[in-house]
Formats: structure tokens, C-alpha cells, sequence
């Protein structure tokens, strides 16, 4: 069993992006301040990479373990494999997530829409069942739930990735003011444009192939074009703003999130979200954000 004095961080979608950079920057704390469990579905094709990147961590203050989020038998494995050999789990970060894209009425419900809530939200929060009994045991934990500055107006065509971040932000505020007496402390942090590689891989199609990024052939209706091209270059001017943050630096501010005394509910990891938070949070109509939606994001910079 680990020291007392080291936290247990069990962090979930570490195969690639903010969970990737996450899982090595905590590891790299000086003073091996946190123990990591990085966890990701596709270990097979995945493991290799964070695995070289960790170097002499691996195995020392980082363990990677294979979890599908959208998986009870997984989920359940993997939470009690950790808290057999450790006896708690201080820190859980839940980060993995997956994204669809597309024209509202054109999503299968049937289909995709069980995966996408399944991942997105349902497996969060089971794993937030699973850890939090002995979190209040012990009367001390930290969860943050990692979501999306889309969630702070209207963010048309990524419909099933969203959805289910709505509803996991309602959740954690529910279950937040529950688990305070105990010392848990449960936050939402919204993330703006990080420059992940899969960013710049996409950043490097849209400029080769404009034209298929703009109209995508399925969209047929004229102004659905227009509006869908419209949202995609708002989308993509993000990621060339000076806003635009790097994943080192949103895994440094998780860190500072997890080390405060009594976190609050929400967290914005940038200025530019800070204030995209606030105009939005003013209105209770809600029409500040289709305005701000209107005008792009980007005009509160």
C-alpha cells in the first residue's frame, strides 16, 4: 500500500490528448507527490506511446490500466483492483469522452445515441459510485468532470458529445452539495480550444480540404450549409487564437484544482472561458449565449 502522504489519481481516456498530458504531468510532480493509474480501452494499440513518454515514471508513479468507460465489468474491475491494492483512490479525473458530429435531425438515436451517453455520461458517473463510498470513509477526495466550454451556449453539430455534458455538469451539481460534509469535493472544469495533436491533425484537413469541411455532402438545405459553415470557421478560428491553450497547461491547472483546501463547483481552465462563463452566466433568458454564438465566441477575447 501507497504512503499516505502520495495521492491515489485514477484518470480515465489517457490514450491520447488532455488525458495523455494529464496522466504524465501529474506523474512528474516533483517529490512523486501523486501515484497514477492511467486508464484507456485500447491498450493493444495505445499503451506503447504513454508508456515511451513516461520513461523512468512507469511503474514507479505511473501504472497504466486498461478501462472502458462504457463497460460496467470494466468500470467495476478496475475501480476495485486499484482500491484492493491501494485502499483508496484520492483523486478520480474523468476525462474520456467521444464525439459525434453532424446535422441534428440526421443522428440515429437508436444507434449512437446510447454509445455517446454511455461514455459521456453514465460511465462518470459509475465511476463516481464506485469511488465515493470510501472517499467519505475516509472523508477526503477530490472528482473533477471534465467538460467543455460548449456547454456555455449554443454549440450546434457535436449534439451527442454535448448532450451528455449538459447532463453530467446537472449531476455533479446534485451530487456535489451531498458529498461536502464529507470533506469530497466534486467540480465540473470547463475546457476551452486546446491544441491537441488529434487539433492539429484535424487543423491540417480543414485547410487541405475546405470545401468538404464546409459542406459536408449529407447536408443538403442551403442554409444549413450556410450555418454549418459558419459554425465550423468560428470552431476553427479557436484553434488559432492566442486563447487557444496547450494540454500541458490545462493538465498544470487540474493540478492546482485537486490541491485546493475547498474546490468550488465550477472551473473555467482559461481566461477566455472565465469571461465566455460570465457574459453567459448574466442572462437568465439564456439569449446572451445564442447572441454571443452569433456574433462568434471569439468577440469577448
Amino acid at each position: 500500500m501507497t504512503s499516505p502522504s502520495i495521492k491515489i489519481v485514477l484518470i480515465t481516456g489517457t490514450a491520447t490528448g488532455v488525458g495523455f498530458t494529464t496522466a504524465l504531468t501529474f506523474a512528474g510532480v516533483p517529490g512523486k507527490k501523486y501515484k497514477v493509474y492511467a486508464t484507456m480501452r485500447n491498450m493493444k494499440t495505445r499503451k506503447d506511446e504513454l508508456e515511451s513518454a513516461a520513461g523512468s515514471m512507469l511503474n514507479d508513479t505511473l501504472f497504466i490500466r486498461e478501462l472502458d468507460v462504457g463497460d460496467e465489468k470494466s468500470r467495476v474491475e478496475c475501480v476495485e483492483s486499484i482500491l484492493k491494492e491501494e485502499k483508496r483512490i484520492d483523486i478520480l479525473i474523468n476525462n474520456a469522452a467521444i464525439v459525434h458530429g453532424g446535422l441534428f435531425e440526421q443522428i440515429d438515436l437508436g444507434k449512437d445515441g446510447p454509445k455517446h451517453f454511455q461514455i459521456n455520461y453514465f460511465g462518470p458517473l459509475r465511476l463516481m459510485q464506485l469511488v465515493i463510498p470510501s472517499m467519505k470513509e475516509r472523508k477526503s477526495g477530490r472528482i473533477l468532470n471534465i467538460s467543455t466550454i460548449g456547454t456555455l451556449l449554443p454549440c450546434p453539430f457535436t449534439d451527442l458529445y454535448l448532450h451528455p455534458k449538459w447532463a453530467l455538469e446537472g449531476a455533479t451539481e446534485c451530487v456535489a452539495v451531498t458529498l461536502r460534509p464529507f470533506n469530497v469535493w466534486a467540480s465540473v472544469v470547463q475546457l476551452g480550444a486546446v491544441m491537441t495533436q488529434r487539433a492539429v491533425q484535424v487543423q491540417a484537413a480543414s485547410d487541405q480540404y475546405k470545401d468538404a469541411f464546409l459542406k459536408p455532402p449529407n447536408i443538403k438545405n442551403e442554409t444549413d450549409q450556410e450555418i454549418f459553415a459558419k459554425h465550423t470557421k468560428n470552431s476553427m478560428s479557436l484553434f488559432t487564437h492566442e486563447t487557444c491553450q496547450t494540454p500541458e497547461e490545462v493538465a498544470k491547472f487540474l493540478i492546482t484544482v485537486t490541491e485546493e483546501e475547498k474546490p468550488v463547483l465550477y472551473y473555467q481552465s482559461s481566461e477566455f472561458a472565465r469571461k465566455l462563463a460570465a457574459a453567459k452566466l448574466v442572462d437568465p433568458t439564456g439569449e446572451k449565449g445564442a447572441q454571443l454564438y452569433e456574433a462568434g465566441v471569439l468577440s469577448i477575447a
